[in-house]
């Protein structure tokens, strides 16, 4: 009785229901229904005798009884049974199916969005890096501005322009040419010179030997250690480090090191790190830089051909460390070095190394 069905639905203002396994409804608390109407109508008996005369058939009575003690109409209906079972169970597994789908696509969904959101990062700490370098570049520039290599550029090519007009003879084109370039060569010494003077260099920064006395993880951050370190000072200094990942606690503890001691205090996560551990470093290990045998707490490393005297603590603005860490790797024999030349401790043999990296940045 489809129509009746559609109508008990509108009157109940529910969906039309469609491959039920369950012919049963449950209204919830509050649900408003439609307008209610008749849906049967009463037969009277003359009705009934009516319609029975319009669709009684030319059956006799004895042939209605043969059908009903028929055994063959009774397997009828058990096949009848069998196979509106068979449907229902399609139908559920047609459901099943469509939420598995449902299911699969949100997963997908969900991790197209993981994998974007993980490239997104990685394009932004791509474009903070080209930042990064492109004020360093303009920071050298300015600096060489300051220098005068652009004044002397200018003058070379003001003082060739002024040989090509007025030279007449060869031997005067020669002489004019020899004079610009003993000029040109006395103030590229001087610029050299001052160059070496004022440049930002390795010496601007203090680095020392540390021994890291203990190491415990920082209690508001899973990735990052908090050590206790002696750099050769009256007290100890607290440093963090984000360790965890590449060097187990127990390899934290009672160790030499390498660290940068004049950097601006900062905190980390509640903690305020006094210096930062030098290593060796991949996307995929770090290793701590380790100091030759006989180093002690509070040596002053160097690099032969920059000596001097470090700042007593880098202005963050300078942007000190970001111009001379580009410069700082591990060579192809585990060496520490500064514009390739290995890094030493003041009055002893040997050199910073990495323990395994080889030809990797420091950071």
């Amino acid at each position: 009785m489809p129509e009746i069905s559609t109508k008990i639905c509108k009157q109940l203002q529910l969906e039309k229901l469609v491959f039920c396994s369950s012919f049963q409804f449950l209204l919830k608390p509050g649900h408003r229904i439609g307008q209610v109407t008749t849906l049967f109508v009463k037969f009277e008996k003359e009705t009934v005798e009516q319609f029975r005369k319009m669709f009684a058939g030319f059956q006799t009575n004895s042939e209605v009884a043969n059908v009903k003690k028929s055994p063959s109409s009774g397997k009828n209906i058990c096949k009848t049974v069998k196979g509106s079972q068979k449907y229902c169970k399609m139908f559920a597994e047609i459901e099943e199916t469509r939420h598995r789908i449902s299911a699969l696509k949100l997963f997908l969904i969900q991790r197209a969005k993981r994998r974007l959101a993980a490239e997104n990062e990685e394009l932004q700490k791509h474009l903070e890096k080209l930042k990064l370098d492109y004020q360093i570049l303009m920071d050298r520039r300015e600096l060489y501005s300051k220098l005068g290599l652009n004044t002397v550029s200018n003058e070379n090519i003001s003082l060739e322009n002024s040989n090509e007009k007025i030279a007449t003879t060869k031997d005067v084109v020669k002489d004019k040419k020899e004079k610009p370039k003993k000029k040109v060569a006395e103030k590229m010494d001087k610029i050299t010179a001052s160059d070496q003077k004022n440049a930002v260099n390795i010496s601007s920064l203090d680095i020392r030997v540390g021994l890291i006395k203990k190491a415990v993880k920082h209690p508001q951050a899973d990735t990052l250690y908090v050590e206790e370190v002696d750099v050769g000072e009256d007290g100890m200094r607290t440093v963090v480090s984000g360790l965890v990942n590449f060097i187990p606690l127990e390899k934290m503890q009672n160790r030499f090191a390498v660290l940068l001691c004049n950097l601006k205090p900062a905190k980390m996560r509640g903690v305020e790190s006094q210096a930062m551990v030098l290593c060796a470093s991949t996307k995929d290990a770090v290793e701590i830089l380790e100091p030759p045998e006989g180093a002690v707490p509070g040596d002053r490393i160097f690099c032969p051909g920059y000596e001097g005297t470090p700042e007593a603590q880098l202005n963050p603005k300078k942007k000190i460390w970001e111009s001379v860490q580009p410069l700082l790797l591990v060579n192809a024999d585990g060496q520490a070095c500064y514009a390739n030349n290995p890094l030493r401790i003041v009055g002893k043999e040997g050199c910073l190394t990495a323990p395994t990296l080889r030809s990797v940045p420091i950071k």
